[in-house]
């Protein structure tokens, strides 16, 4: 059960601690700023997000085009593979039934 003390002391601390939290908000009021900041706009702070997005994104769209290009060299080995076996398969026919 809070005592009459007990109360009091609660309300002084929210109070030290709102007044001690309510400088740091009011520098940043009116001036399109977020508490915390530290001194970007919020255009300033969307451009930058943009710009780490579009950075990503650019560098997800490289990495997409290498593997693209290396799942196609695959392909082509496979295929090569594939017709090298294949005229080998031919000349063995070849000889076995040449005799």
């Amino acid at each position: 059960m809070l005592t009459i003390s007990h109360t009091r002391s609660l309300s002084l601390a929210i109070a030290f601690t709102l007044s001690m939290a309510a400088p740091a908000l009011a520098d940043d009021h009116g001036k399109g700023k977020m508490p915390g900041d530290h001194g970007r706009s919020h255009a300033e702070e969307m451009k930058h997000k943009h710009d780490d997005w579009k950075a990503e994104k650019a560098t997800a769209k490289e990495a997409k085009k290498k593997n693209k290009e290396a799942l196609k060299d695959k392909a082509d080995d496979a295929e090569d593979d594939m017709k090298e076996r294949h005229e080998e398969m031919k000349e063995k026919h070849k000889e076995k039934y040449k005799k």
